[in-house]
């Protein structure tokens, strides 16, 4: 997140139009998170953000599209020779300094940061930004690095699809599929002009014959697990361990399960 700061404010952006969205990427299940960006115009602008522990770990073909925004890690940014992107933007970086190639807003840029922090702190290359506004800038960065920025995490049935949870689309699917016995016409049809709220709908819930809640227990409790719950290396695990080096962190669930509370409780972390 912070080299995706460092990147948008480099080019005259304010971090106040910036914000970052960890949530709701069904759609691509390799995206860790989202950058909103307000531009001076007044235009927004989404980029999709992955990370990647190496060059390695990624097809650079495959990710090299308009919107994406990459970042890698290496080894040394100084003497790399980064792949360049036909549509993405890239971003290279070996823990200190930051390479940045490819297209922002429809505009080619080939950025390389030596240690930004250091030209954070000295007020150099930091673009046209008023000095006050740099000034929150610095003093936001420096909170970042030492943990003491208010976090609230937001969390959806997403958080538990590694798991072998369903999110809401699918669960839609099924019931459909259920009520309709697998009746494709019957089901196209159901969506088209009923949609997603079929089943909050309360004459389909009192459908003669139709147990709904019978249905929803079997499609949300007892799923057949992907993972357990000793699986330290679940997107779920490792909230709760930021949750358990954050003390007094909000979060904010719109799940359907305990699974959280649950690994809370396995840990020994008291929440209210």
């Amino acid at each position: 997140m912070l080299n995706s700061l460092y990147l948008f404010y480099h080019f005259d952006v304010s971090y106040k139009d910036i914000i970052f969205r960890s949530f709701g990427f069904q759609f691509d299940p390799t995206c860790n998170f989202k950058a909103i960006v307000t531009s001076k115009k007044g235009h927004i602008h989404k980029y999709v953000i992955h990370i990647y522990n190496s060059l390695k770990a990624a097809n650079l073909d495959a990710v090299d599209i308009q919107g994406n925004l990459n970042i890698f890690k290496t080894k040394d940014v100084k003497t790399f020779e980064p792949y360049i992107p036909a549509k993405s933007i890239n971003v290279y970086f070996d823990n200190v300094n930051i390479r940045a190639v490819g297209y922002i807003e429809g505009e080619f840029v080939d950025l390389k940061l030596i240690n930004p922090l250091e030209e954070l702190l000295d007020y150099k290359g930091l673009g046209n930004l008023a000095l006050k506004e740099r000034d929150e800038f610095v003093t936001w960065v420096l909170k970042f690095y030492k943990n003491q920025l208010k976090t609230s995490l937001f969390l959806g049935a997403g958080i538990n699809i590694e798991y072998g949870a369903c999110d809401w689309k699918s669960l839609i699917d099924d019931l459909n599929n259920n009520y309709y016995d697998g009746n494709e016409k019957l089901i196209a049809e159901a969506n088209h002009y009923v949609g997603n709220e079929l089943f909050v709908a309360s004459k389909i819930l009192k459908t003669g014959g139709y147990d709904i809640y019978k249905e929803l227990n079997r499609e949300l409790y007892l799923y057949k697990e992907r993972k357990t719950f000793n699986s330290y290396d679940s997107t779920l695990s490792k909230i709760v361990d930021f949750i358990e080096q954050n003390e007094g962190i909000d979060v904010v669930t719109y799940n359907y399960d305990t699974n959280l509370e649950y690994l809370l409780k396995k840990r020994g972390i008291l929440y209210n």
